[in-house]
């Protein structure tokens, strides 16, 4: 039972003992609060022009007409017990009303579902298990930060008995990288599904991935003996040439673009221009929500506040997992990488377009001042490109 419930439970219990126990004391007068209350359009049950003691007047459906000093007293008294009755019940009916409002939203859920989350490579992990955590407030976290999560949160969360209730409300999260099927996309299917997805500025993600023993380039990764599960950094993206920095570059620029029209992250596998206009148009119209990994901490309180969650997210929502492999030093490539693609002018004018129309859509969805940390002060973004 959610907070809100459980005090609106309490809320009606009070009032309604309140009520009762009002009614056990006085029911020499029931008969009279319940006209009160039952018929507060009482005038229309009043006899025209008749005052006999113990029928309603004309001129108040709450006053009993009394000829005599003792019915005086008595009216005196029963006019204290149907105000004190009425404001019971008034304090019941809101405290129903409250009850009613949290079930009805905990039973219903959120409006975007099902989500169908688009996981781009190399676009921040941890968002994608927010988003799980924001749609289903009550799943246990896992901490992403031990020894065997950090490398692969992911894993550890969708390995969690509790992400079976939660699954219901996705119709894809997945820690693999799938593109949507252009179903998706159809008019028809534009109110019964809703897509998230997280997006990132192009260089940065090429440099991300590079120094990540050159994800989503597996014709690279064999030729210099990386895998890119493994936890250290690969000998062979450490020692950067511009002539490799290039390579991989032309392997994995259009990722962005190509995942939102259907195809694959790589150029080397079932390769085919990315359609621009249709990649953008997808993002302005049928995205619900679109991450930004350089305003990560921004993009989770944002989220939370489009779904509906209350208040700040907890200082877990805002740990990085999977570091850098290498950490510092993999860092320094990283910043290696964005320097030798500005030096060599490799601009990915696929995926610039993408980011673009992603922050636009970021923009239509920002709730800024909603962006703190729990400690009220403004959190440091762990993915800002200009640190990289």
């Amino acid at each position: 039972m959610s907070r809100s419930v459980a005090r609106a439970a309490t809320k009606t219990g009070k009032s309604e003992n309140c009520c009762f126990s009002l009614l056990r004391h006085y029911d020499g007068y029931q008969s009279t609060v319940l006209l009160a209350l039952g018929s507060i359009p009482a005038r229309a049950m009043a006899v025209p022009g008749s005052t006999a003691a113990g029928e309603v007047s004309e001129r108040s459906p709450l006053i009993v007409d009394a000829p005599t000093a003792s019915s005086r007293r008595r009216s005196r008294t029963t006019r204290w017990v149907v105000s004190s009755i009425v404001a019971c019940v008034a304090l019941c009916a809101a405290a129903l009303a409250v009850h009613a409002s949290a079930a009805s939203s905990s039973s219903e859920g959120s409006t975007l579902e099902p989500i169908w989350y688009l996981h781009i490579p190399k676009t921040a992990t941890p968002f994608m298990l927010e988003v799980v955590y924001a749609m289903c407030p009550e799943m246990p976290r896992v901490d992403i930060t031990t020894p065997q999560c950090v490398y692969q949160p992911e894993g550890c969360v969708f390995a969690s008995p509790s992400w079976r209730s939660c699954q219901k409300k996705f119709a894809h999260m997945s820690p693999g990288h799938v593109s949507p099927p252009d179903a998706l996309f159809r008019p028809a299917r534009a109110n019964t599904t809703s897509l998230v997805g997280m997006f990132r500025d192009p260089k940065a993600r090429v440099a991300s991935g590079y120094a990540h023993a050159f994800h989503d380039c597996p014709a690279m990764a064999k030729r210099y003996g990386c895998d890119e599960h493994a936890n250290e950094l690969c000998a062979g993206a450490a020692s950067v040439t511009e002539a490799k920095v290039a390579e991989y570059f032309e392997c994995v620029r259009g990722c962005q673009g190509r995942m939102l029209t259907g195809g694959h992250c790589h150029r080397d596998v079932d390769f085919v221009d990315v359609d621009v206009a249709e990649a953008v148009r997808r993002i302005d119209e049928r995205f619900a929500f679109a991450g930004i990994t350089e305003r990560f901490a921004a993009s989770v309180m944002d989220f939370r506040a489009l779904v509906g969650e209350k208040g700040a997210a907890p200082p877990a929502a805002f740990a990085r997992s999977n570091p850098q492999r290498g950490g510092a030093l993999g860092e320094r490539l990283e910043r290696t990488v964005m320097r030798i693609l500005d030096r060599l002018g490799l601009e990915d004018e696929v995926d610039e377009a993408v980011y673009a129309a992603a922050l636009r859509k970021n923009e239509e969805t920002r709730r800024r001042p909603l962006a703190r940390p729990p400690s009220g002060k403004r959190l440091a973004e762990p993915f800002d490109a200009k640190k990289t």
